[in-house]
């Protein structure tokens, strides 16, 4: 659009009857060239409008491109049950299992929430692209460029980013070149080649009859991605380095997935040999707090945000185990962990989706056996599993001897040392020991102390 503008001339004399008539005079050339200018201006205007309005022509309507993706959920500190702050989201599957060397663990599957954005607001990675376009089960079309500002797609073929297409309904593909290639009319992708970068979309697009048009496509992950994370209760469990990988046996989980522009139809490929999939060094670490007050510690490992393992749509978890690498000199309660693996034995398997994140949370206790809060009695992690709290450690089960987790709640108190046993003394007297059986078996009922027993739990 032109802007258009007349500056005004202002002659200056001596004498005011000639001012006047002078100033009239170049008043009325102003008028008359500002209205031809404006009717100029108008003029380049319309034909603007005009051409954005016009009907296609013999060769079709002039297309062009904006990029745009979605992202997987985002990890941000938000602290839920069972949720490190680490991610935000929810737990979808739990398992527990004992690793044989003294330390069981307790597995939790986060779905981590998608980021509160609007739907393609996020640039896509500056890498090259391919844009297929079909029609009636045929190749009409063809793009390979770049979106290096992250929106804008510039084709590289004679360096124009524009090519016409007949009005009409298509079926588009765009992929990034690295991640998914075209071989014998067929796309195809594999898990060798994952990546958070890895981004795809097929989708039917409606080109109007207009002399030109600009096409939008929001891209999504072609992948779902996993992360791990290593949790305990207890600072310093973890000691040394940390090196994992995801393995999984032949035939068990998607290799490949082959997709038919043509058709649409769709073919994943199981893998032909056992295999693994590295997270390389699990980097992260910290602390945070759980529970309803924020009262409960807990300390963590976990994959970086920008990594993680990268799987086909369709993969089941309970198909895929973490497996320490050899590398790693990590000791967790001082047991070494170096090529130990953790079976995903989730009660409930589930099916990864492609552009969802999902994070294993391995919450690792020492092996032993605990009593719960409705006198049953469990390994740790298992009765955590079904939502049960740890009241004491138990020392010998058919004596019903147990280690309470915390103090008693009232007056009395562990103790070693006489001033400290209790507030009141009972004599040390047939009489007074009398008492202090009397009120242990509760029958004062505040300070009986029979109810905080085993027994007094269970009865």
């Amino acid at each position: 659009m032109h802007t258009c503008s007349i500056d005004l001339l202002i002659i200056e004399t001596k004498n005011n009857q000639y001012e006047e008539k002078i100033f009239y005079v170049l008043m009325i050339a102003c008028i008359g060239m500002t209205s031809i200018v404006n009717t100029s201006c108008s003029n380049q205007t319309d034909l603007v409008a005009n051409e954005q309005q016009e009907k296609a022509g013999a060769e079709g309507v002039l297309i062009s491109f904006g990029l745009s993706a979605e992202d997987y959920g985002t990890d941000t500190e938000v602290g839920t049950r069972g949720i490190s702050n680490a991610q935000s989201g929810r737990v979808i599957a739990t398992s527990t299992a004992d690793m044989g060397n003294g330390l069981e663990v307790l597995t939790e599957v986060v779905e981590e929430n998608a980021p509160k954005t609007r739907a393609g607001s996020r640039p896509v990675p500056s890498q090259d692209y391919y844009i297929l376009a079909y029609k009636d089960g045929k190749e009409v079309a063809k793009w390979y460029g770049n979106s290096r500002n992250g929106t804008n797609f510039i084709n590289y073929s004679d360096n124009r980013s524009l090519r016409h297409l007949q009005p009409g309904t298509y079926k588009f593909y765009v992929y990034n070149h690295t991640h998914m290639q075209l071989s014998n009319d067929i796309l195809t992708t594999n898990i060798n080649i994952g990546s958070r970068n890895a981004y795809y979309i097929a989708e039917e697009k409606t080109i109007p009859d207009v002399k030109q048009y600009k096409l939008d496509f929001v891209l999504k992950p072609m992948f779902a991605r996993v992360r791990t994370k290593l949790k305990t209760y207890i600072s310093g469990s973890f000691s040394g380095s940390c090196f994992g990988n995801s393995s999984f046996k032949q035939g068990e989980i998607p290799s490949h997935c082959n997709i038919n522009p043509a058709t649409g139809e769709v073919t994943n490929i199981p893998v032909t040999n056992d295999g693994s999939l590295a997270y390389g060094k699990l980097t992260e670490s910290g602390q945070g707090t759980e529970g309803e007050n924020g009262e409960i510690p807990y300390y963590y490992i976990i994959t970086p945000d920008y990594t993680g393992n990268f799987f086909l749509e369709g993969t089941k978890l309970n198909k895929i185990s973490f497996t320490f690498d050899g590398r790693s000199d990590m000791t967790i309660f001082g047991q070494n962990v170096a090529n130990m693996t953790i079976e995903n034995k989730l009660k409930t398997d589930v099916t990864l989706k492609a552009g969802k994140s999902y994070t294993l949370v391995y919450t690792m206790y020492r092996t032993g056996e605990y009593l719960f809060n409705d006198g049953v009695v469990r390994t740790l992690a298992s009765g955590k599993r079904e939502g049960k709290t740890p009241v004491a450690f138990v020392v010998d089960a058919q004596k019903r001897i147990a280690i309470a987790l915390k103090d008693v709640e009232g007056k009395k108190q562990w103790a070693t040392s006489n001033p400290q046993k209790a507030v009141n003394l009972w004599p040390q007297s047939e009489e007074g020991l009398r008492d202090g059986i009397t009120e242990y078996n509760g029958v004062n009922a505040d300070r009986g102390g029979f109810k905080e027993t085993w027994s007094g739990i269970v009865r």
